[in-house]
């Protein structure tokens, strides 16, 4: 591929990335697409997601995988590391899409033999990113205080808009919010009123699918 056609997959592949998905590790880009067979499929962006955390290889699916196709008419396509899958796409130069670092040795590789896209080529971060810059500058910065180019590349999962916020959300009361509507969404004030609730959802669901 020629310098100019392969930048510009690089920039349309993360402009996707960023507006299509949540951020959820390291992500860089080397975009390929390909159409569905039915006419209002054939423009349909399939990323891969290349996951050293996945359990899951394949067509991403469930609610997510629909919105991403109504809105965006993108699918992801999830590549675990296994069998030795992150050093031979190394070999090959092309980790994915869209990657989901576990390791920060594997993720400086990767930026120091140039396979990470730099998010502030041609202000693809202030157009498409804004949010992240306004909401997580530090996080940015770490990024980028961790690359010897001196570029951002990536930023961590492990973010929240403040210290205080910092893995809040990794505890949380998470219930079915059709239930909850029907039932008035009742204040929660502790345990009890949480034990209740799920009492009151059960009978109006005693089973799922």
């Amino acid at each position: 591929m020629k310098k100019h056609l392969f930048r510009k997959a690089l920039k349309n592949t993360l402009v996707m990335g960023l507006s299509a998905t949540m951020i959820m590790g390291f992500f860089t880009g080397c975009g390929t697409t390909t159409g569905g067979s039915g006419s209002s499929d054939k423009d349909t962006i399939t990323l891969t997601v290349f996951s050293e955390r996945a359990n899951y290889s394949g067509l991403q699916v469930g609610w997510s995988a629909q919105l991403l196709k109504e809105k965006f008419n993108v699918e992801l396509n999830i590549v675990p590391n296994t069998n030795g899958a992150y050093d031979t796409r190394m070999a090959e130069g092309n980790l994915g899409d869209i990657i989901v670092f576990g390791s920060e040795t594997d993720y400086t590789q990767a930026a120091e033999n140039g396979l990470l896209f730099d998010w502030e080529e041609d202000n693809i971060l202030a157009d498409y990113g804004s949010y992240i810059q306004e909401n997580a500058p530090y996080a940015l910065e770490k990024n980028r205080s961790m690359n010897s180019d001196g570029k951002i590349h990536g930023i961590g999962y492990d973010v929240a808009t403040s210290s205080e916020d910092l893995n809040s959300f990794f505890y949380t009361w998470d219930i079915r919010w059709d239930l909850y509507k029907q039932l008035g969404y009742p204040e929660i004030k502790n345990m009890d009123d949480m034990l209740q609730l799920f009492i009151d959802m059960k009978e109006i669901c005693p089973t799922d699918d």
